[in-house]
């Protein structure tokens, strides 16, 4: 048995698992994307991952001996996750006695509410309670596939938190080189070089496993913000989210894709930005963001033709943004927005060529019903 294997022998002795190991599974899907001499290290030992049953939201990667390392996930972290993923999809698809609805389950400042209350109950990481409770979250009614739309976006992040810690074992094993002044950087942009390999499978959305990587920071920010310390080596969430979006353009063929794949990780942003007003009663203001509201237009203009957003509905949305979004940001989101889909198709799109045609279709059926003034935002 190598001291690593020993090492969290006894760890797992102290917090017995219960059924089978999530963390094991987890590294399975990532491996093939790994270095050899990563998976070498695995299979013979010396490094080890895990999972342990504690109620405590954590991750760590332990050294062990100078060249081994132990990855300790704890059910507490999964559990975490997915409870502030099941409460955010609050804001999804309602469920009546005569069926589905297209509105909210509960109202969008209540999950912000609610999520806030989540993070809170971790005020007091250290205490005893949490020995013998786990994280409590709100019930509501939902469908089926929102419960499996939480599922695999709870397994998303699960992966880019266990990418995250080996990155640090591959800095630390020499297998590659630390390139950033802060290790924690490093380690965000191995983990998402990892995800993207994962996704270029075609099994798991490149969409939902970098807006996994993007709410796994937000979250982790956020049990920082009421108390719980994770390193003390994590740089800003502004930083950390900076350097993820320059990793993963780097890795994207155009700037168009990566606005693409931005869907899910900028709704979770919206999301966590009013989670975070909970925490934080003093007045601020946010600067407008040209990029978060481009992508949001994407997202709407994608609705359209899936028939979960009315062309109607669209072209309102247009018109009260260019009443309260300052007119350089908004012509600019709205000319960028012609050039993807009208004037300049890509070569590199994430979205498929028949729907970015249906896109096209919408958005010149959209342009049509809106004043000339703002018609002209787009040309």
């Amino acid at each position: 048995m190598t001291p690593a294997m020993s090492y969290f022998a006894k760890r797992q002795k102290r917090h017995p698992l219960r059924g089978f190991d999530r963390a094991q599974y987890l590294y399975v899907v990532l491996k093939s994307q790994l270095p050899e001499e990563l998976q070498d290290l695995v299979s013979s030992g010396t490094v080890v991952i895990g999972e342990l049953t504690r109620n405590r939201p954590e991750i760590q990667t332990v050294p062990i001996d100078g060249n081994g390392a132990v990855i300790e996930f704890n059910s507490g972290m999964m559990g975490f996750f997915y409870a502030v993923i099941r409460t955010l999809a609050g804001n999804m698809v309602r469920v009546t006695e005569s069926g589905p609805e297209n509105k909210p389950a509960v109202p969008v400042t209540d999950v912000a509410r609610d999520t806030a209350a989540l993070f809170s109950q971790w005020k007091w990481p250290n205490s005893w309670i949490w020995m013998v409770r786990s994280i409590k979250y709100p019930l509501f009614p939902t469908t089926d596939k929102i419960l499996e739309r939480v599922l695999e976006f709870s397994k998303c992040t699960e992966l880019f938190l266990l990418a995250h810690e080996l990155g640090h074992v591959e800095m630390d094993c020499g297998i590659v080189p630390q390139t950033s002044e802060n290790v924690e950087v490093r380690a965000d942009e191995i983990g998402c070089k990892i995800l993207f390999g994962v996704a270029s499978w075609g099994i798991i959305d490149l969409a939902n496993l970098y807006g996994a990587a993007i709410l796994a920071v937000r979250v982790c920010a956020g049990l920082e913000y009421v108390g719980f310390e994770f390193s003390r080596s994590y740089p800003q969430q502004s930083i950390r989210l900076q350097c993820l979006r320059s990793a993963a353009l780097s890795f994207c063929p155009s700037v168009q894709y990566f606005h693409e794949i931005s869907r899910i990780g900028v709704a979770y942003q919206d999301q966590m930005d009013a989670v975070e007003d909970h925490f934080d009663k003093s007045p601020r203001v946010r600067a407008p963001d040209g990029e978060r509201l481009l992508v949001r237009m994407i997202a709407e203009l994608l609705d359209v033709p899936l028939k979960r957003l009315s062309s109607q509905d669209f072209a309102r949305h247009i018109t009260e943004l260019t009443e309260t979004t300052p007119a350089d940001i908004m012509r600019q989101t709205l000319h960028t927005l012609y050039g993807y889909y009208v004037s300049s198709p890509p070569k590199d799109s994430y979205i498929d060529v028949d729907m970015r045609v249906k896109m096209k279709c919408s958005l010149l059926q959209v342009m049509e019903t809106l004043p000339k003034e703002i018609k002209q935002l787009f040309l």
